[in-house]
């Protein structure tokens, strides 16, 4: 049943993702321009593509130490044409970091602040910054921590972006899940594997359903 629904749903997935039947101007050019962007070539791109060359996207992590290989070229594309897009002042990780991430963040945003969440260290949100949070990993023990962090992000008045990898991993999927579910307002962007919700109050609550 499961694979029927997906071959259903992937019709509807193709037109969204080349922007047929997107309404809102903000989310037409955010699909089109940047997430599902192919034809530009940035300056980090070479870079970027060396230290991931081989991961295959979705591959199953086995622990809090992932290495570059839990990216593939095109996640890791798409992470650097976001951060340029938004061009955060602080950049917050969640569940560790590795070689590409630290790469892309670099590079796309020089200037940032990278701050790194953790159960114990928890990065303190400003009102007056707009922000960026990468979440790559979770497990169970604190997941609802980091659920009530988030949600309290969402609530921050310059709005805050975040960026799900990995949701092949239930646990990611669940607070995933979760907070798109309880979001009044702004967009989400998604297919079964990453998840961007561009959490500013001056979006009207939608959620497009993509072929990353």
């Amino acid at each position: 049943m499961g694979k029927l629904c997906d071959i259903l749903r992937w019709p509807r997935r193709y037109r969204t993702s080349r922007g047929f039947g997107v309404h809102s101007p903000f989310a037409y050019d955010f699909i089109t321009k940047v997430l599902r962007e192919r034809d530009a070539s940035y300056y980090s791109y070479a870079e970027i593509d060396s230290l991931c060359a081989r991961a295959h996207r979705g591959m199953t992590l086995p622990n809090m130490n992932f290495t570059a290989t839990s990216f593939d070229r095109q996640e890791a594309r798409m992470l650097f044409r976001v951060l340029c897009r938004f061009n955060p002042k602080e950049v917050i990780e969640i569940g560790g970091s590795n070689e590409v991430t630290r790469t892309i963040i670099e590079r796309a945003v020089p200037h940032t602040k990278i701050s790194r969440w953790s159960r114990d260290s928890h990065p303190k949100l400003d009102n007056g910054n707009t922000y960026f949070i990468l979440v790559n990993y979770a497990i169970d023990i604190n997941s609802s921590i980091m659920r009530k962090y988030l949600l309290e992000a969402v609530n921050n008045p310059n709005g805050v972006v975040i960026f799900f990898r990995n949701l092949q991993l239930p646990v990611l999927k669940r607070i995933w899940s979760e907070i798109a579910a309880v979001a009044s307002f702004g967009m989400t962007f998604h297919d079964d594997l990453t998840a961007i919700y561009c959490a500013f109050p001056n979006l009207p609550r939608q959620d497009y359903e993509l072929l990353l």
